[in-house]
């Protein structure tokens, strides 16, 4: 073969050995040859390097470890080498489920028109499946306009070329200097002409269940923070789009912004900083949240938060 077909991109920082290694696994398990698979480990500057839990396969992957940059820049990285036609990001903690994710891969081998796959995932050891069923979409704004998006960039398997520069003036890469870059996938699903949405539960996260790791309030407002800069990066890029990608990139935008007022009660508890956070997004004209009818859950959301009294009862639920 000229290239692999699928690279396969996982980061990891301070993962556990037996995560890292059932992740590669997993991949292991595919029926994917030696030429056909691309596997990129990113070492995010882990404090014991994640090659030493790597030896058994060593031959078999390409290592690259650099300085703590976050997971972003360790994506970049991984996309900037990768060789494959297709591309998977995967985290370490986490692992691909084989027969779902077969599925996956036997509709990027024979169907040419379709530019990106997404899929969906399920906790561990949840996610068997015999019969699976796709829905296609004749572009990736036509499915933002009637769906709502989980933007983790993990649920998907994408063609290289929406991310090469000659897909457009440059090429797309996440925002390194966020944890979380939640424009990723909005921006790249714009890139695509045709894409399919499967049920194939191909994707199992696993690391909350194995780490049990709980995060700290410095890092819960970092997350907060890098979940406004993408709202208002998105709000920013919509207003320059045609109608149809305007429509569906003001909808992610608006079910982003719901699950950052969501976040902001849950993880701070606090009255303060909801008001706070509020009275920013009223400035960029993101609050209150628009009245459409994306989803019951939304409408409700958004009656609840739009009044001070009804804010500072779902600060007290949460408590």
């Amino acid at each position: 073969m000229d290239q692999p077909l699928v690279s396969f991109i996982i980061t990891c920082q301070n993962t556990l050995s037996e995560q890292l290694q059932e992740c590669v696994q997993s991949i292991f398990a595919l029926s994917l040859s030696h030429e056909e698979r691309e596997i990129i480990i990113v070492d995010d500057g882990s404090s014991q390097p994640a090659l030493n839990a790597l030896i058994p396969w060593i031959d078999e992957l390409v290592y690259i470890r650099q300085k703590k940059e976050g997971i972003c820049a360790a994506q970049n990285k991984g996309m900037i080498i990768a060789q494959g036609k297709w591309v998977q990001l995967v985290r370490a903690e986490d692992q691909l489920t084989r027969s779902a994710y077969e599925h996956c891969l036997d509709i990027v081998r024979y169907d040419p028109d379709v530019d990106l796959v997404l899929f969906q995932t399920s906790a561990k050891g949840q996610g068997g499946q015999s019969v699976f069923q796709d829905v296609v979409y004749t572009s990736g704004a036509s499915y933002m306009r009637t769906n709502t998006l989980d933007a983790v960039p993990y649920h998907c398997l994408f063609n290289r070329k929406l991310t090469d520069s000659q897909h457009s003036n440059s090429p797309l890469r996440m925002e390194s200097s966020l944890q979380i870059d939640e424009t990723f996938l909005p921006r790249l699903l714009l890139r695509c002409e045709t894409i399919r949405v499967s049920d194939a539960k191909a994707y199992e996260e696993c690391g909350t269940a194995l780490t049990g790791r709980t995060p700290s309030k410095r890092n819960k407002l970092i997350e907060l923070d890098d979940m406004e800069r993408s709202i208002i990066r998105l709000h920013d890029m919509a207003d320059h789009l045609p109608f149809n990608e305007n429509a569906a990139l003001n909808r992610r935008v608006a079910q982003l912004t719901m699950d950052y007022l969501y976040q902001i009660i849950i993880s701070t508890h606090s009255s303060v900083q909801l008001e706070k956070r509020i009275k920013r997004l009223e400035k960029f004209g993101l609050f209150p949240l628009p009245n459409k009818n994306y989803t019951k859950k939304y409408q409700l959301f958004r009656f609840l938060t739009k009044h001070p009294l009804c804010r500072k009862a779902l600060i007290t639920l949460a408590r």
